[in-house]
């Protein structure tokens, strides 16, 4: 009885260690995926040439090129193809769409039974239809000419049109004038509520994130060569002076060339860079746990409710 029991034990003390194995792997591999997500980049590229005409193409992929999204303009037409690894997810749901489009056209192209029960109804609906019809003609004609009493009402309301026409005409500037009036009210509780410190703090709570997301999304690779000329040359000088002030922004890897005689631009541009979704989740949490978010929020609720 003793080996039983110890047997038993043995069992289920190596049960418990299988599924603690397995759990440990599912968690393990869950974290791997959530990491995966987080930290691996999006990538992004592209290429602009001008000369005349418009032309551009540029690539965006994640999760080492399984979701690609590409993309081209040339000639006015705009292009676009998203791909999940490697099937174009838009030519298939075009695909599936037109299926069930020819199925519904044969569907209605069967040829209909005649519903004997809907034209039955129909029937007696007209003939209720026409014997309501005569009940009415017969009414008008038991009922003969108008009395006196009518007569006198008619011309009784004749008189009194234009002065309702007229009350009708004021009451509709009053229903205008206030309406105007309470958008008036909800212009200026609006405005108010922009001006606050509330809204301003928020709105530095943005800047300040958005500045950040700027700095992390530029590329890290920009290509260029820009060629313009204005035809005259004192104002291409200011142009060229206005452009050396961002050259801190694109370094030596965009040239600008001035043509001092001639109108003219043409261009081109190369750009590389990524950006992880983690830098997204940082930036969203700091907005999120912020008090000026809790402030603004609570002041946008009670704006809802005045207005």
């Amino acid at each position: 009885m003793g080996i039983a029991i110890t047997a038993i034990g043995v069992f289920l003390l190596k049960l418990l260690q299988i599924i603690l194995i397995i759990v440990l792997c599912l968690l393990l591999f869950v974290l791997a995926v959530v990491c995966l997500i987080l930290f691996c980049p999006i990538c992004y590229k592209g290429v602009a040439e001008y000369n005349g005409n418009l032309r551009a193409k540029g690539k965006v992929t994640w999760l080492f090129f399984i979701l690609s999204v590409t993309f081209s303009y040339q000639e006015g037409k705009a292009n676009g193809k998203i791909c999940i690894f490697g099937i174009d997810i838009l030519k298939f749901l075009e695909k599936h769409h037109k299926h069930d489009a020819d199925i519904e056209k044969q569907e209605s192209a069967l040829p209909e039974k005649p519903d004997l029960e809907a034209s039955q109804l129909q029937e007696e609906g007209e003939a209720a239809q026409t014997d309501l019809i005569a009940d009415e003609v017969q009414d008008e004609e038991q009922a003969g000419k108008p009395g006196i009493e009518a007569f006198l009402q008619r011309i009784r309301e004749l008189f009194l049109l234009p002065w309702k026409k007229i009350k009708a005409f004021f009451q509709m500037l009053r229903q205008i004038f206030a309406k105007i009036k309470g958008k008036a009210e909800s212009a200026g509780k609006i405005w108010e509520f922009w001006k606050s410190e509330i809204t301003q703090g928020m709105v530095c709570i943005l800047k300040d994130n958005v500045l950040h997301l700027l700095r992390k999304i530029k590329p890290k690779v920009l290509r260029g060569r820009i060629l313009f000329g204005t035809g005259d040359p004192c104002t291409t000088g200011r142009l060229l002076g206005a452009a050396a002030i961002l050259y801190a922004a694109w370094g030596k890897g965009v040239q600008v060339v001035p043509d001092f005689e001639e109108a003219c631009f043409e261009g081109e541009l190369y750009i590389r860079g990524r950006i992880s979704l983690i830098t997204l989740l940082f930036i969203v949490i700091r907005i999120l746990i912020s008090n000026e978010w809790k402030q603004f929020r609570y002041g946008l609720d009670q704006l809802k409710e005045a207005l």
